[in-house]
């Protein structure tokens, strides 16, 4: 049994959702399609929005950052709004990252699985809206 996996499949837990395969059973607790839900809040929030970037760990994101990933740039694509993906291993990257996006106006951002933000750095300078998802134990 596996409780709180965002993605059982990308992980080896399991063969695939439709027919998992072995003697195993268990729930997932963030669903692909949310990297996409993610920037249409965004677009809700800011609806002016032109670039928007994906800040993730890849060393702990679920499948190093794709399984949300997906989601979030074809969203994108169908809002009209240009994606950035953010790799980040550490606070020092996370600063760089968000000044980053201030020097190019990229506006709002949106924070993938895992990663170490609850600091508050990502709302330095307070001028660009976030979503985050819950981080991970």
């Amino acid at each position: 049994m596996f409780v709180i996996v965002s993605d059982p499949v990308g992980s080896g837990l399991v063969a695939g959702l439709p027919r998992p395969g072995g003697n195993i059973t268990g729930f997932t607790n963030v669903e692909a399609a949310t990297g996409g839900k993610w920037l249409s809040l965004l677009k809700e929030i800011a609806p002016g929005i032109k670039r928007a970037a994906f800040v993730f760990n890849p060393d702990t994101a679920p499948g190093g950052g794709k399984h949300f990933l997906a989601s979030f740039e074809a969203s994108a694509g169908s809002l009209g709004i240009e994606s950035v993906a953010m790799p980040v291993r550490s606070d020092a990257e996370i600063e760089t990252a968000v000044a980053t996006l201030g020097a190019e106006q990229a506006g709002p951002f949106a924070t993938g699985a895992s990663v170490p933000v609850s600091d508050g750095r990502r709302e330095k300078g307070g001028r660009s809206p976030a979503v985050s998802s819950p981080q991970s134990a």
